[in-house]
C-alpha cells in the first residue's frame, strides 16, 4: 500500500527561491578567489583575497542558521587555496577558523533551544564509540594528538545544524545544490592546472611550499589538490546523470545541469581515479536498473536510450580531452586500466590487519583511536602504513572500511556498517511505500545513488575525518532523515486502520 503525502505548502518556492538566492551569494564570492586562482596572481594576494571572502561568508552564514549549511561546502573546498594562516600560535586554513568561530554560534542555539535538542540512539553511539576510542588510545599512547576532538566537535556541529534546520526536502537538496556549485569551482581550479601544466599551492602546508609539475599522469597526487575531492566528483557526477535522466526538470535547469556534468566528468578525466570512476558507473548501473523496473516501467525505452547517449558522450568526447593531455593511448589505458595498485593494496591491507590481530590485540574492542593512521603514535602508525610489498611508508590505508577497523575496533566498524545497512533499509522502504512522483525527486536519487557509490569507494579510498567527509556525512544524515519521516507515515497509516 502507498502511503499519500501531505500537499507541499504553496511558499515552498518562496523558500527554495531564497535558497537559490542564498548558493547565488555563496558562489559569486568564491568565485573571486577562484579567479585568482586560475589566472595565477601572486599567492600572498590569493590568500589575503580568500581570507577576506572566508569573513564575508561567515558573516552571511551568520545571518541565519541555514546559511551554515549552505557555506560550508564552499569554504571547505575552495578556502584552501589562500594557504595556512596561523593566528596565536594557530596554523589552519579558513575552514578551521571557520569551524571554531561557529563555537559562540552553536553555544547559544544550544542555549536557546535546550529543551528541543533531544539526542538521537545512533548519535549517542557515535559520540561515545568514538570518545571511548580516543581516551583508551591516549592512555594507552597510540594516539598522541588532540585533533581528534576536533574532528568530532565538526561532526556535532554540521549534525546539530542539519538536525535543528534542515528538517525538509527543500533544505536538502539546497545542501546538495551547494556542494555541486562549490565542486564546480573546485574543478575548474583543478582542471586548468592539468591543461596548463602549472602547480597550485600545497594545500596541506604553506604558501612557500608549491609542487613543481614533472608530469602530468602525477600532477594530482595526495597535496596537489585534495585527495578525497575526487571521490565528491563521482559521487555528483553519477547523481546529475541519473538526475538527467529520471527527473522532470525544466530546459532551463537541465541545460545548466549538462554543463556542470560535463565539467565533473573532465575532472574524472583529469583525476583518473579508478576507483570514484569504478564506483560510479556500478552505482549508476544498479540505480539506473532499479528505478527503470521498479519505478518507471512505463519508460524503459526513452531512459535506456538517454543513458546510452550519456555514456556515448563520456567515451569520445572525454576520451579525446584526456589523450590531448597525456603522451599517448598506451598511457592513458594504462592508468585506467592496471590491477597492479590493488593487488599492492590488497597486500597491505592484509599485513595491517595481521598486524593488529598479532601485536595490538588491545585495540581490537574500540581500535587504536580516531586519525591513529595519519596522527598517531609515529612508530607504531608506521608500521601500519609500511607497503608489504615494496617496504615504503604510505600515507593512508587507502581503505575506509580497513580504517575504521584499526582505529575504531570491531565496535566502530560494526557501527558504521550498522548505519549503512540502515540507510539500505530506508531506501527499500521508501520505493516500497511512497508513490512514484516521490522518488523521482533530486534528493531521493541522489541518496539511493550515494549509498552503493560510498560502499565500494570505501573498500580503496581513505575518506579520512576532515572535511571531505562532511559531504558523505551530510548525505548519511538526509538519508537518516528520510527513515524518520517513513516510520512516522507508517505510524499514522497504522493509526488510520486502526481506526477503521
Amino acid at each position: 500500500m502507498r502511503i499519500a503525502l501531505t500537499p507541499a505548502p504553496k511558499d515552498n518556492h518562496d523558500i527554495a527561491a531564497g535558497y537559490r538566492n542564498v548558493l547565488t551569494v555563496f558562489f559569486l564570492f568564491w568565485s573571486i578567489p577562484t579567479g585568482l586562482t586560475i589566472l595565477q596572481f601572486d599567492p600572498a594576494r590569493i590568500s589575503f583575497v580568500t581570507q577576506i571572502v572566508s569573513m564575508m561568508s561567515f558573516a552571511f552564514m551568520l545571518w541565519r542558521p541555514i546559511n551554515v549549511l549552505l557555506g560550508l561546502p564552499f569554504i571547505a573546498l575552495i578556502s584552501p587555496a589562500g594557504g595556512v594562516i596561523e593566528h596565536l600560535g594557530i596554523r589552519a586554513v579558513s575552514c578551521e577558523w571557520m569551524m571554531i568561530g561557529l563555537t559562540f554560534n552553536f553555544a547559544y542555539l544550544i542555549y536557546v533551544n535546550h529543551t528541543k535538542n533531544k539526542v538521537r540512539i545512533h548519535e549517542l553511539l557515535f559520540a561515545s564509540i568514538y570518545l571511548m576510542s580516543w581516551v583508551l588510545s591516549y592512555v594507552l599512547g597510540s594516539l598522541i594528538s588532540l585533533t581528534a576532538l576536533y574532528y568530532l566537535y565538526g561532526y556535532i556541529v554540521i549534525n546539530y545544524y542539519f538536525k535543528n534546520f534542515a528538517k525538509g526536502e527543500i533544505e536538502w537538496s539546497a545542501i546538495l545544490n551547494a556542494w555541486c556549485l562549490a565542486s564546480v569551482l573546485g574543478s575548474l581550479i583543478s582542471i586548468n592546472a592539468f591543461m596548463n601544466g602549472i602547480s597550485l599551492v600545497n594545500f596541506s602546508t604553506d604558501l612557500d611550499m608549491e609542487i613543481t609539475v614533472n608530469s602530468l599522469q602525477n600532477s594530482f597526487g595526495g597535496g596537489y589538490y585534495y585527495t578525497g575531492f575526487r571521490l565528491i566528483i563521482g559521487m555528483l557526477a553519477g547523481w546529475i546523470m541519473l538526475r538527467l535522466v529520471f527527473c522532470k526538470d525544466v530546459l532551463k535547469v537541465k541545460v545548466i545541469l549538462s554543463f556542470i556534468l560535463v565539467v565533473f566528468l573532465m575532472e574524472l578525466m583529469t583525476l583518473l581515479n579508478k576507483t570514484a570512476i569504478l564506483a560510479m558507473i556500478i552505482a549508476i548501473l544498479v540505480s539506473f536498473i532499479y528505478f527503470t523496473y521498479k519505478i518507471q516501467k512505463a519508460s524503459i525505452l526513452r531512459t535506456s536510450l538517454t543513458f546510452i547517449v550519456v555514456i556515448l558522450f563520456f567515451y569520445f568526447f572525454l576520451y579525446s580531452f584526456s589523450l590531448s593531455y597525456y603522451d599517448s593511448t598506451d598511457q592513458l589505458f594504462g592508468a585506467a586500466t592496471s590491477s597492479s595498485s590493488f593487488l599492492i593494496r590488497l597486500d597491505h591491507w592484509e599485513s595491517a590487519i595481521r598486524l593488529m590481530l598479532t601485536e595490538y590485540p588491545y585495540g581490537l574492542l574500540l581500535g587504536l583511536g580516531p586519525n591513529f593512521i595519519e596522527q598517531g603514535n609515529q612508530e607504531m602508525s608506521e608500521l601500519f602504513r609500511t607497503s608489504a610489498t615494496d617496504g615504503g611508508i604510505e600515507g593512508a590505508l587507502d581503505s575506509t572500511w580497513i580504517t575504521f577497523f584499526i582505529e575504531f575496533g570491531v565496535l566502530g566498524f560494526g557501527f558504521v556498517a550498522y548505519i549503512f545497512i540502515k540507510c539500505l533499509k530506508v531506501l527499500l522502504g521508501c520505493v516500497r511505500i511512497l508513490p512514484k512522483e516521490y522518488l523521482t525527486t533530486p534528493v531521493f536519487i541522489a541518496i539511493f545513488y550515494a549509498m552503493p557509490y560510498y560502499i565500494l569507494v570505501f573498500v580503496s579510498q581513505s575518506v579520512g575525518y576532515a572535511k571531505i567527509s562532511w559531504f558523505p556525512f551530510q548525505v548519511i544524515l538526509i538519508t537518516l532523515a528520510y527513515g524518520t519521516k517513513l516510520s512516522a507515515r507508517k505510524k499514522r497509516l497504522a493509526i488510520l486502520k486502526t481506526a477503521r
